[in-house]
């Protein structure tokens, strides 16, 4: 089971912003990822909306030399050909 949670560096531990459903005892794993606020400071090389980003991706090639993998086969890929082959 995976559950995301919150929670805020303090005085040298972490302190849960909601509370977890563990018992006294119960040993867990942890990956922590450090949450970077999105920089929109004009004139900064990075300053791109999400709007602008998402612009560029739908703007990349889609389609490859390799049939199976290009995305105008999406259906046969996913559901095969009449003759139910690949």
């Amino acid at each position: 089971m995976a559950t995301t949670l919150k929670a805020i560096y303090e005085g040298g531990a972490l302190r849960l912003l909601t509370p977890l459903a563990l018992e006294e005892g119960d040993t867990i794993e942890a990956l922590l990822l450090e949450r970077t606020p999105y920089d929109l400071t004009p004139g900064k090389s990075d300053a791109r909306t999400p709007l602008e980003i998402v612009q560029e991706i739908s703007s990349l090639s889609v389609t490859s030399d390799r049939v199976e993998t290009a995305s105008t086969d999406h259906d046969r890929i996913l559901y095969g050909g009449p003759d139910g082959a690949l």
